[in-house]
């Protein structure tokens, strides 16, 4: 199977890597093509990625660690935190998590020069929702908000009084053995890390364009490798607390997929009646990536591409369900 899954992704030419695991026994741990066109480095099992926004799952997890320890509660507003904000009294730390708070979105186009040379960016960056009407009654509807996990992020940073790295570490990631995971920031060098590239019109590969990921924060700014997100899905998987919630349906995000805290529930259809599966993408110039765990049939299943090319990303992520469910 090893081999079949492995040429398979030559043949698409995926530029990336590729973990599965089969009921404990790891069918394919590889690296394609290049973490670095210009000089030829290429992609290894321990290549370190952007990881987009399966930082979520890092983040919801972050949450519920202070939750646990006391210091929050999930039914809590987050008024005292944004007493500026304008419907801050109704938006309460569930509705955050489960992406359900109706508070609006921003692209990460957008203009940020301003706000990423001021003294607070987290804050600047929810500024920018603070005045805005919500889009729906929080807890009603589904709506995927970056300024919602932001809001998140500065409320652990306020409640810990520790920046949300150094809170994960201390939680989680040093137990775990999570070495090499961490927030993408600009000036910082991190060994083996990949570059990003994108598709141009011709077909070529090119740079991609650069975003500053202290604007995605923890809605979408961590790096890590297979390996680490291989003892992350392991870790959540052995949860019996608060965390095991992550895991729950706790709003409907459309007729397959239900949103919990930084995990989505999905509903597979196609490959046998209410298959269910658990799983986190992640998007953006120079990233796709989908962290996914089918548990009736222990299936885990970790890719991670440092080339924005949605086609060839889909095309490996289908050969690789379709022959695992399919067997």
């Amino acid at each position: 199977m090893d081999q079949f899954l492995h040429q398979k992704l030559l043949d698409l030419g995926f530029n990336g890597v590729a973990l599965v695991v089969v009921k404990g026994m790891t069918i394919l741990e590889a690296g394609y093509g290049y973490a670095n066109y210009e000089h030829e480095v290429k992609n290894t099992r321990d290549t370190v990625f952007r990881v987009a926004s399966i930082s979520k799952e890092f983040m919801a997890a972050a949450i519920l660690k202070l939750i646990e320890s006391g210091k929050l509660e999930l039914n809590q507003s987050v008024e005292e935190f944004f007493p500026e904000f304008k419907y801050a009294k109704d938006i309460k730390i569930h509705h955050l998590l489960s992406n359900s708070s109706g508070v609006p979105d921003f692209t990460l186009q957008m203009d940020f020069y301003d706000i990423l040379h001021s003294d607070d960016i987290l804050q600047g960056l929810i500024d920018l929702a603070k005045d805005k009407d919500l889009l729906f009654e929080p807890g009603s509807e589904f709506y995927y908000s970056i300024p919602g996990y932001l809001m998140l992020h500065k409320i652990l940073e306020i409640v810990s009084g520790m920046d949300l790295e150094s809170y994960l570490k201390q939680t989680i990631f040093n137990e775990v053995g999570m070495l090499h995971t961490g927030l993408d920031l600009p000036n910082r060098l991190v060994k083996n890390k990949a570059g990003a590239y994108a598709l141009a019109n011709d077909g070529s590969i090119q740079l991609s364009k650069f975003i500053d990921m202290r604007i995605a924060g923890g809605a979408g700014g961590f790096y890590s490798t297979l390996g680490d997100l291989h003892k992350w899905n392991l870790y959540l998987r052995e949860q019996t607390g608060l965390l095991k919630e992550m895991f729950g349906r706790h709003i409907k995000a459309d007729d397959h997929n239900f949103y919990g805290y930084g995990i989505i529930t999905g509903i597979d259809d196609e490959h046998g009646e209410n298959r269910i599966y658990h799983y986190h993408t992640g998007g953006g110039p120079g990233v796709r990536s989908i962290n996914l765990h089918y548990p009736k049939e222990d299936i885990e299943v970790v890719l991670i591409s440092n080339l924005e090319d949605r086609v060839t990303f889909q095309k490996a992520q289908n050969t690789i369900l379709e022959h695992l469910l399919n067997l």
